[in-house]
């Protein structure tokens, strides 16, 4: 497995632990369940920016507008969403719950790394 797609997945999974946290600490305190849904994928979109682009695509300066950078990202997140939601509606009428997450979440991984690569972090001294 490429390096690069380690560090990737073990973002993910880092990400994954950080916004499931924030959410579960906010409904543990009283916050409504979309406040802290909302909150936790702001998060760990955020920091999953932030880990992407230095520690797996390694973008320490770029001449490019950061926000720009960042809504890319945000742009991406949401188009490899959808291309999950969409795969995952086509799995399930041909085989489980179970075995339909695990082939969407599979190519929304690889969709959102491709594109990131590509587009994103284009500038990235790994490219």
């Amino acid at each position: 497995m490429n390096r690069q797609f380690l560090r990737f997945i073990i973002v993910g999974i880092f990400n994954t632990i950080i916004g499931l946290s924030a959410f579960y600490s906010l409904l543990y305190f009283g916050a409504n369940n979309y406040i802290a849904n909302i909150f936790g994928y702001m998060l760990g979109l955020t920091v999953g920016y932030i880990l992407n682009k230095y520690y797996v695509f390694g973008v320490y300066y770029s001449n490019k507008n950061k926000y720009g950078q960042f809504v890319k990202y945000v742009v991406i997140f949401i188009i490899a969403y959808t291309v999950n939601i969409v795969i995952l509606f086509i799995a399930l009428k041909y085989v489980s719950g179970y075995l339909a997450q695990f082939i969407s979440m599979g190519a929304y991984t690889i969709i959102n790394f491709i594109l990131n690569k590509y587009i994103t972090f284009k500038d990235s001294k790994y490219v």
